[in-house]
């Protein structure tokens, strides 16, 4: 009966701490207000921007394209000026900042782009990181800080 009742208790202990760390918050203040504005007013073709999230040590952007943009447009000129308007719009400085009003971390960038809704599947992803390389040190050549962006699009 006791080791029954331990292994209950070791149970929800390890269920509280996994989906405690895997939690997805919602960031606050001017500069994600005014990342997520910017980002919805770069073009016309935007329905919306949302979930500024943070997920561990990862910044999550989703930007949803009208049903009218097709991947072509997509491909052609939105996602040169979404990645125009990222590089503008994001820097140290303003990751420190929603960092320190959010008690976060942000070391990764990721921006999913989709076509209609977010249920559907994503077309794009834009990513960026604090480091040039997995390995985080302060070494002053392994700091990008969030100047280079890559451009993933997905298979079909």
């Amino acid at each position: 009966m006791k080791s029954r009742i331990l292994i209950y208790i070791f149970l929800i202990t390890f269920l509280i701490i996994f989906t405690g760390c895997a939690i997805s918050k919602v960031l606050k203040g001017e500069e994600v207000a005014q990342i997520s504005k910017s980002l919805y007013e770069s073009s016309e073709k935007i329905k919306t921007v949302k979930k500024l999230s943070n997920i561990g040590p990862n910044l999550e952007i989703n930007v949803v394209y009208k049903d009218s943009v097709s991947e072509k447009e997509l491909d052609n000129e939105e996602i040169a000026k979404l990645v125009s308007k990222l590089e503008q719009l994001i820097d140290i400085d303003v990751i420190k900042k929603i960092n320190y009003k959010n008690d976060v971390h942000i070391d990764q960038i990721y921006v999913n782009v989709y076509i209609g809704n977010t249920s559907r599947v994503r077309v794009y992803q834009l990513y960026s990181r604090y480091h040039k390389e997995p390995i985080v040190n302060d070494d002053p050549n392994n700091v990008d800080g969030y100047k280079s962006w890559s451009v993933y699009k997905e298979c079909d």
